[in-house]
């Protein structure tokens, strides 16, 4: 009869032991790694207070949660980009771009509030690729025409209206008598350029 000694029995279990032991912990390691990625992105999809919009089938506006922080993508004609930006939950929402305008695949966002602080992004396709533009002291878009109004930054009176595809500029200044140069609205109709400020003065230019 042959004989089995226990100490070779419990060699052979060894191997699958460690095995078996190394898998768990591994599991317990990613569960440990896995668990304050979870935590951040269920905090980022709560402070998130901006909605996505779809346009048509080939063209959204998303804003997409990125391990610890968040983005916007925007998708014109089956082209997409992602801005770049990494927002998390202390961002305050004013800086977060916002649905401006809409018109046959050009997409105007907004961040800022009132006049102080006002930037329009600008996404259009052009040779069948995305461009993007950026105007900091942006006024008024008229997407329709292709035409965005923005301040000069250096000189304020200076106000700039642009072709968005072309870059074509038309300037013209607000008056030098003015004290208050402080724009509290602006309008852009058919033929006109309206101008609101401040002291409840309003100019209004040809385009």
């Amino acid at each position: 009869m042959a004989q089995y000694k226990p100490y070779l029995f419990l060699l052979l279990l060894v191997p699958g032991f460690s095995a078996c032991t190394d898998r768990q912990a591994g599991d317990r390691d990613k569960a440990k790694h896995d668990k304050p990625k979870e935590r951040v992105k269920a905090r980022l999809e709560d402070c998130i207070y901006r909605k996505d919009t779809l346009f048509d089938a080939t063209s959204s506006l998303k804003y997409v949660i990125r391990d610890t922080f968040y983005d916007v993508r925007v998708q014109l004609e089956n082209k997409d980009t992602m801005l770049g930006y990494r927002f998390d939950c202390t961002v305050p929402q004013g800086l977060v771009p916002a649905f401006y305008a809409y018109h046959k695949h050009t997409l105007c966002l907004l961040r800022g509030s009132g006049q102080s602080y006002r930037e329009f992004t600008i996404c259009y396709i052009h040779d069948g690729r995305m461009m993007v533009k950026y105007y900091e002291t942006a006024l008024a878009a008229k997407l329709e025409e292709d035409l965005v109004v923005y301040q000069d930054y250096n000189e304020p009176r200076k106000i700039i209206m642009e072709d968005i595809r072309t870059e074509q500029q038309k300037i013209v200044k607000l008056p030098g008598s003015l004290t208050n140069t402080a724009i509290i609205r602006t309008r852009i109709s058919k033929n006109k350029l309206v101008i609101e400020l401040a002291n409840e003065q309003q100019i209004t230019f040809r385009r």
